[in-house]
């Protein structure tokens, strides 16, 4: 009898997950490496970003008021504004497609249905499966920050460290339990991967572009990624209103995932 879907998960992703965590550890180390050249010619590296578009710095997610050359502008710029919440994404969009429509795909699905175990159950388990791996991202990312950081002269707060990291997430968490509803609901990797990443890109880019264009501004809330940004955790820390959106939205879309999963007729 199978005894936890959720440990069967996990399990099986033990490799992928791995090898994300030690390449994200990696890159982060490397980009901090990087801090003290920066900092030494901060003004220069400032002036420069000045010069910039705006438009160009509103679609990277820089910050106009920040500075380059202090700690929280430096991540921000280097790794939170774009690099670690796309990256985390991509992670989290093929995780959530391949948990059901993947395995429906290959042909084991029927098997796990097969047990003395409900849909529901089965669902639950897979969500939870892949908000843990998410999550474990984010930790990793704020432990080498916290570890790494001083080392490198770049000295940040851990709850502001904390506050990025667990933003940032929560954010791939909804994108790759939206990723396990299409698929649920379509029975289709490819579709599950193709619909979520074009919702994330729209999303990423309604969350950029509403500095520059006025008639999106009343739509911004509608983006996960504004609630990752908006508060700027690299700053100010914690902002839990903020954090409550983005797990009640993961757990809407998993609502959507068990109904999905429960009612529709699986590919044989």
């Amino acid at each position: 009898m199978l005894r936890s879907v959720f440990g069967k998960n996990l399990f099986e992703r033990r490799r992928s997950v791995l090898a994300w965590c030690v390449g994200l550890a990696s890159m982060v180390v490397v980009m901090v490496a990087f801090f003290p050249t920066i900092k030494a010619r901060g003004a220069e590296f400032d002036r420069l970003l000045a010069d910039y578009p705006p438009a160009l710095l509103a679609i990277v997610g820089w910050d106009a008021g920040s500075t380059i050359s202090s700690p929280a502008g430096y991540l921000q710029g280097e790794l939170f504004s774009m690099m670690i919440p796309i990256l985390l994404m991509v992670a989290a969009i093929g995780a959530g497609a391949t948990t059901i429509a993947g395995e429906e795909e290959r042909g084991t699905l029927e098997l796990l249905v097969a047990h003395p175990v409900s849909r529901v159950r089965i669902a639950l388990e897979k969500v939870a499966a892949v908000v843990v791996a998410d999550l474990l991202l984010g930790l990793v990312l704020a432990t080498t920050l916290i570890a790494a950081g001083p080392a490198f002269d770049l000295h940040l707060g851990a709850a502001q460290i904390g506050a990025a990291s667990l933003l940032a997430s929560l954010v791939a968490a909804f994108f790759s339990v939206l990723a396990l509803a299409v698929g649920a609901g379509t029975g289709r990797r490819g579709l599950a991967v193709g619909v979520t990443a074009g919702v994330g890109a729209a999303a990423y880019l309604l969350n950029s572009l509403t500095p520059l264009v006025a008639a999106l501004r009343p739509w911004r809330r509608l983006s996960p990624f504004f609630y990752y940004a908006a508060s700027e955790p690299l700053r100010h820390g914690f902002h839990w209103p903020h954090v409550v959106v983005l797990v009640a939205a993961t757990a809407a879309a998993a609502v959507v995932a068990v109904r999905l999963f429960e009612r529709r007729d699986l590919a044989v």
